[in-house]
């Protein structure tokens, strides 16, 4: 696992298609996953957000967030009523839960007021799974964008099967805003 950063669609759109054997999880403004909303590829997962924030700047433009090796994921989905998909994420669960360094991220609609039901949803993980993440939103936008390639979901789960307590020995490009990505 590895976080990357980048200035415009564009370059996501380049990543995603030349490293499809990785997931990408980024983070966005409303605006900026409106314009990139039909073109996402299939292993690109994109959450609004208000801004983000990258080396200590907060930026309204471009993507942030992280990689995962497509073989060591399993991403559910979460319908708009969470306890409808727990044999889904029980599945995904029960295929990571024996590893101590495997985890699950959580990807959540911050607006519509369900992560209790969310993780209600989740009654059948042990206590001392890892779970981090959380809700997403952009309350200048009154919804939360979230998309699986150019399937809009209401809410998912990444469950992450880490090997050896990493995800990734890859290095992988990252793009900074004082550099173009090639």
């Amino acid at each position: 696992m590895q976080t990357v950063t980048f200035e415009n669609n564009k370059q996501v759109l380049e990543y995603a298609a030349s490293n499809a054997d990785q997931i990408l999880v980024l983070f966005s403004t409303y605006v900026e996953i409106e314009m990139i909303d039909a073109k996402i590829p299939g292993n690109v997962i994109v959450a609004s957000s208000f801004a983000q924030t990258y080396a200590g700047a907060r930026k309204e433009r471009g993507f942030t967030g992280f990689v995962i090796d497509k073989d060591e994921c399993e991403i559910v989905p979460i319908a708009d009523l969470p306890i409808l998909s727990r044999y889904d994420l029980k599945k995904a669960y029960d295929k990571v839960k024996d590893n101590p360094n495997a985890f699950m991220y959580l990807i959540a609609d911050g607006l519509s007021g369900q992560e209790d039901m969310i993780l209600t949803s989740l009654y059948f993980m042990r206590p001392d799974f890892k779970m981090i993440g959380g809700s997403a939103g952009d309350t200048k936008h009154d919804e939360t964008l979230i998309y699986y390639g150019s399937h809009r979901v209401k809410h998912l789960c990444i469950f992450v099967d880490c090997k050896n307590g990493r995800n990734s020995s890859r290095k992988i490009f990252m793009c900074r805003p004082e550099r173009r990505c090639s």
